[in-house]
């Protein structure tokens, strides 16, 4: 049975009646602060309030203290997202997943955290682009050398667009925006070096060599590029190919620290 107290928390909940509903979930939290309902709807004012340093704080204990209450687990990844906390909510579907969670509920994070994860390529992308129109269009200068200069390059949204991808771990836009921009500016070395790592990620090392290749043909100095091309040899035991480009690096980067796992191949 509900305690009254927090019955009334919870209709003013439904009612919009945040102010008082916190009131309510405040005082009974000073006395019990592991009840699961009181910390779940916490944590649901305080998502609705924005509060996305503490929300998260509050739906983790409601979960810990009520795992079987499967609203819990999409209240704690939508509290971890609003504070752009991506690999946490990914977890309490990893989580979730263990524990036997409805197929529902876990399509229902999931989504979540690809909506999440669209705003936050979205708003640094516009940020971005916004600001590079303003430059563009500002001043006779300006409007002049964008006239005259008719090199294609990539606009500097494009390329923190990639990299984003790349720091959130979605491969799979990833891949779709590598090829874009490959294919775009081929001339431009990260674009293939990001498509190679799609790649491996996928364990394709024979198209992840040639996309590497690409790259340091291009940025010869880049010397990881010459290991991740050495790491596909490896894997695709050529290793012929692989220890002559050790030998190389060796030679052309001797400052450079390799790592164990790597050296134990060829030293």
């Amino acid at each position: 049975m509900i305690d009254e107290d927090i019955e009334e928390g919870i209709n003013y909940y439904k009612e919009g009646d945040y102010v008082k509903s916190k009131e309510i979930f405040y005082k009974k939290y000073k006395i019990d602060k592991e009840n699961p309902l009181v910390n779940k709807f916490i944590a649901l004012i305080l998502i609705n309030e924005k509060d996305k340093k503490n929300a998260w704080k509050f739906a983790r204990k409601a979960l810990e203290k009520n795992p079987e209450d499967r609203e819990n687990w999409v209240i704690l990844a939508q509290a971890f997202l609003k504070d752009n906390k991506i690999d946490e909510a990914k977890m309490v579907v990893v989580q979730a997943l263990k524990n036997g969670l409805s197929k529902t509920y876990v399509v229902q994070i999931e989504k979540e955290i690809s909506r999440r994860i669209n705003d936050l390529l979205a708003s640094s992308s516009f940020a971005i682009k916004t600001k590079f129109i303003e430059r563009k269009n500002k001043g006779d200068k300006n409007k002049e050398y964008f006239k005259k200069n008719t090199k294609i390059e990539p606009h500097q949204f494009e390329a923190l667009e990639i990299k984003n991808l790349h720091n959130l771990k979605n491969y799979k836009l990833l891949e779709i925006k590598s090829k874009h921009f490959s294919k775009s500016y081929p001339d431009i070395s990260y674009g293939w070096e990001y498509l190679g790592l799609c790649n491996i990620h996928k364990g394709k090392f024979d198209l992840a060599l040639k996309n590497y290749q690409k790259a340091f043909e291009i940025d010869s100095d880049k010397h990881r590029l010459a290991i991740n091309i050495i790491t596909c040899h490896i894997e695709l035991d050529q290793m012929e190919e692989a220890e002559k480009l050790y030998k190389k690096i060796k030679k052309d980067f001797p400052y450079i620290k390799l790592p164990n796992n790597f050296l134990k191949h060829f030293d």
